[in-house]
């Protein structure tokens, strides 16, 4: 809603409420954001939040972050998925993938950086996809602002400090 040339935040913010209505026929659900896979944990029903949101609306698998992730790292992580994806690899293969890559990097070996990417579903769903050379970065632009933006109206909305950042969280000294 607009209201004297604002945007009302709370329009932006995704539920998983309003995810679990839409009638989706998606394998894969990539939540590359600020703990897209954590959620709420309710009594007998476990961790409530997009996560359940999208397997609600009939994504075969979910991929998310039980943290707030680094952006850059994310950015890299998110390439290594896809190019598995895009190489015949299963979901919970590709995972590993990334997972794997991104622990052989210097900069990334700490498991701040990859073990909190978890996969939720079937793990042995496959996504057609085709590689494209470059092609894919605009998509992850845009992913990753996305992501950036919904995070910082939750934070804002939720009062949480930690999260203000835009999830620039770095890991803990070793």
């Amino acid at each position: 809603e607009l209201g004297a040339g604002r945007l009302d935040a709370a329009a932006l913010v995704l539920r998983a409420g309003e995810v679990a209505t839409l009638d989706l026929q998606a394998r894969l659900a990539v939540l590359a954001c600020c703990a897209g896979a954590g959620g709420t944990v309710v009594s007998g029903e476990g961790a409530l939040g997009l996560a359940t949101g999208f397997l609600s609306a009939g994504a075969t698998a979910v991929l998310g972050s039980l943290w707030p992730v680094d952006d850059r790292a994310t950015s890299r992580f998110m390439a290594d998925i896809y190019r598995a994806l895009a190489d015949g690899s299963t979901a919970a293969e590709a995972l590993a993938a990334a997972q794997a890559a991104t622990r052989r990097r210097p900069e990334t070996s700490h498991p701040f950086y990859w073990a909190g990417f978890v996969l939720i579903g079937d793990g042995s769903v496959t996504v057609p996809l085709v590689a494209r050379g470059t092609r894919w970065w605009p998509w992850l632009l845009a992913g990753g602002v996305a992501a950036a933006a919904a995070a910082a109206i939750t934070s804002r909305r939720t009062g949480r400090p930690e999260a203000t950042d835009g999830c620039r969280r770095r890991p803990p000294r070793t």
